[in-house]
């Protein structure tokens, strides 16, 4: 599908991405049960650890980008009733949620200052369905909004910290109230 591509900033026009991400759910779920005998959906941490006791891989359903919900809750909602637990508000380029901090090779200037309108009621549903707020690829405005709004920690599923490599998509202000997974693409680390 590529890396979203910010269509004049028209967050209202029909697309593609609900339909592809509701195709891509699907064929998650379905390699997942076709090998049921290592793998196994996992929605919860318990769930996890009860297919890690049992010998398998355990994973959860997450969507990479907030254009992928249509400028809809409703679409959230039923993502989360497929077993989505996690949403990236942004990717490369803006969403209708939030500010993205563009890529390494070409930054971006805000749109929204932070999160939208949208995405302040993105966030307090996100919190009452129990779907984690990934902020990896927001720009600093936004995750510092989601810190500050969110009623959960949020993720920072594949993000660095600006000191192990200073790129736009890297933070300075990660607290110990969220979850960082370091990156280890080649790109994303320091050159010594």
């Amino acid at each position: 599908m590529g890396f979203p591509v910010d269509s004049d900033s028209n967050f209202t026009s029909p697309s593609f991405r609900v339909r592809d991400t509701l195709e891509q759910i699907d064929t998650a779920r379905l390699i997942i049960d076709k090998y049921s005998p290592d793998l196994e959906f996992t929605p919860t941490a318990s769930a996890w650890r009860r297919a890690i006791k049992r010998g398998k891989v355990g994973g959860m359903l997450g969507v990479e980008g907030g254009h992928q919900l249509g400028a809809s809750l409703s679409t959230l909602r039923a993502y989360h009733a497929l077993g989505v637990r996690y949403v990236t508000l942004t990717h490369t380029c803006h969403s209708a949620l939030a500010d993205s901090c563009g890529s390494s090779e070409a930054p971006l200037s805000t749109r929204w200052d932070g999160l939208s309108t949208f995405g302040r009621a993105f966030v307090r549903e996100a919190n009452r369905l129990g779907v984690a707020i990934d902020v990896s690829h927001t720009h600093p405005k936004t995750a510092s909004d989601v810190l500050s709004l969110s009623a959960a920690p949020p993720i920072f599923s594949h993000s660095n910290a600006r000191g192990v490599h200073n790129v736009a998509v890297s933070y300075t202000h990660l607290r110990a109230h969220g979850l960082l997974s370091i990156s280890y693409a080649v790109f994303c680390l320091k050159k010594k």
